[in-house]
């Protein structure tokens, strides 16, 4: 038995937002391995302060990973890396407005879309990236 790796590409589909008012129709194309790895690059993953502690009766330097200037951040790295999945989706799905621009230029027209849809179209993404299923079986 054989196989084309073109079959294992991923394709254009339509998904239904439903919610208030007339349901939207929107076509996504889920992104590849390397686009929903590679999504991250240029964007600063942010770093805990380091303070001084006392820990097992000793001073010493610890990540304040409770700190809020640090949590905010860390929610902002997080929402702009599903901003970008986003993106490349709805521009391989054909999205007019997000045609040549740069992947920044993306994110920052997708910032005033409803974040309702936003959020249902970024799970939807996730959901497609994290459950997909192989089994094995013998013919």
């Amino acid at each position: 038995m054989s196989f084309s790796l073109k079959q294992l590409k991923p394709q254009v589909i339509d998904v239904k937002i439903e919610g208030d008012g007339e349901p939207i129709t929107i076509p996504i194309r889920p992104l590849t391995y390397t686009e929903w790895l590679n999504v991250g690059i240029g964007i600063d993953v942010p770093k805990p302060p380091v303070v001084r502690r006392t820990k097992d009766g000793k001073m010493s330097d610890v990540e304040d990973v409770n700190d809020s200037d640090y949590q905010r951040q860390f929610v902002e790295y997080h929402n702009q890396l599903n901003l970008r999945r986003l993106a490349i989706a709805l521009d391989g799905g054909g999205a007019e407005e997000l045609k040549g621009k740069s992947l920044d230029e993306q994110v920052d027209a997708l910032r005033d879309i409803d974040t309702g849809i936003v959020n249902a179209l970024v799970d939807l993404i996730s959901r497609m990236a994290r459950t997909r299923t192989a089994t094995r079986f013998r013919d």
